[in-house]
């Protein structure tokens, strides 16, 4: 459809410059047409950029002397957030740290920037479902596991096997099942779209619609999501303040919050199946050489040279959204949480 109307509209402004043409020497009673700017360019829009940016290049010839208004920095509209400290050296490309007591932004780095999270995504997921599917509600995994990457974190959720949709949940927030993932936006989509008939692989597309949806209604004006598990998308990024708002949609979902801070589990399925899953985030696990006592969740998200994380820090009565993006390896995503908690709670997980 997008394509139709590109293809239109070009046929359409040819005709109109042919009709012109035709009008303007012929002797009927015409309006003279002034010349369009010479360095007007119609170009294609490019998606990772905001639409006002478009209209501005495309409609305000460069000679013009109309100014442009700044970027309102009204509460709500694109304000500038505060910087980290220069004392505080991060590894990581992106960053946000968000008081959750004040709903304040303490510090952000790389404000603007395209980013793409990796499994993180699976938190908007979660939300999104749970718009349309009730915690309760018995899934079988079918046709859309075929979506399912080779080298795709997974929770076991094989074809045929029945958990509640309240089990995918924790399926994807402990091992980062994308299959768990696919297996919910499947019954989420047909809900969203009103078919129990669709086909899973085709419920899987349609739920991209309602992440979109989702992500806009918690003002996350700068993303785009394409799949539920976060796989590698170029069409599928957001942004460090976005994903600070997603953050904090989850920090307040008592069903997250429930299982993403668990460091393993042991589940048995609707279906019989026993599973053991331990969470990805090994800032939670006792044993590890990245445990913070204080880390009460979230997600993991991870490509190959590009890991991120999103957590909740708490101690005593403080509660903090953080999330650090495009880190090179482990190293620098929990040692930059570790870096924060310090900065923030004064060296205490030592």
């Amino acid at each position: 459809m997008k394509l139709l109307f590109k293809r239109t509209g070009a046929w359409l402004l040819a005709l109109c410059l042919i009709l012109t043409v035709w009008m303007t020497g012929c002797n009927c009673r015409t309006q003279t047409l002034e010349p369009l700017p010479e360095n007007l360019q119609i170009t294609e829009p490019n998606q990772h950029e905001p639409v006002t940016e478009i209209l501005e290049e495309v409609f305000v010839p460069e000679d013009s002397e109309e100014e442009i208004p700044e970027e309102s920095t009204a509460p709500g509209e694109h304000p500038v957030y505060p910087t980290f400290p220069e004392s505080i050296s991060l590894q990581c490309g992106q960053a946000f740290v968000y008081n959750c007591n004040t709903g304040e932004m303490v510090a952000v780095k790389g404000q603007g920037e395209t980013l793409y999270p990796a499994s993180t995504t699976k938190i908007l997921t979660i939300l999104a479902a749970m718009e349309h599917v009730p915690l309760d509600q018995q899934i079988t995994a079918g046709d859309e596991l075929s979506l399912l990457a080779a080298d795709a974190s997974v929770a076991y959720v094989y074809g045929g096997v029945t958990l509640t949709a309240e089990q995918m949940i924790e399926g994807m927030l402990l091992p980062s099942g994308n299959d768990a993932a696919l297996a919910l936006a499947a019954v989420a989509g047909r809900a969203y779209a009103g078919d129990d008939t669709m086909p899973g692989l085709d419920a899987v597309e349609v739920f991209a619609d309602a992440m979109n949806e989702y992500a806009a209604s918690i003002g996350m004006t700068n993303s785009h999501f394409t799949n539920p598990d976060g796989y590698m998308d170029e069409n599928h990024y957001t942004t460090v303040e976005d994903m600070a708002r997603l953050s904090v949609a989850a920090a307040e979902n008592e069903t997250i919050m429930k299982y993403c801070g668990l460091a393993y589990d042991k589940v048995t399925y609707v279906s019989g199946e026993e599973q053991e899953w331990y969470n990805t985030n090994v800032m939670l696990n006792q044993g590890s050489e990245w445990y913070n006592p204080y880390v009460t969740g979230m997600k993991t998200g991870s490509f190959t040279g590009s890991y991120c994380l999103l957590a909740t820090l708490e101690h005593e009565d403080q509660k903090y959204a953080v999330g650090v993006f495009t880190g090179a390896d482990n190293t620098a995503r929990y040692g930059d949480v570790n870096t924060i908690s310090d900065w923030l709670f004064g060296g205490t997980n030592q």
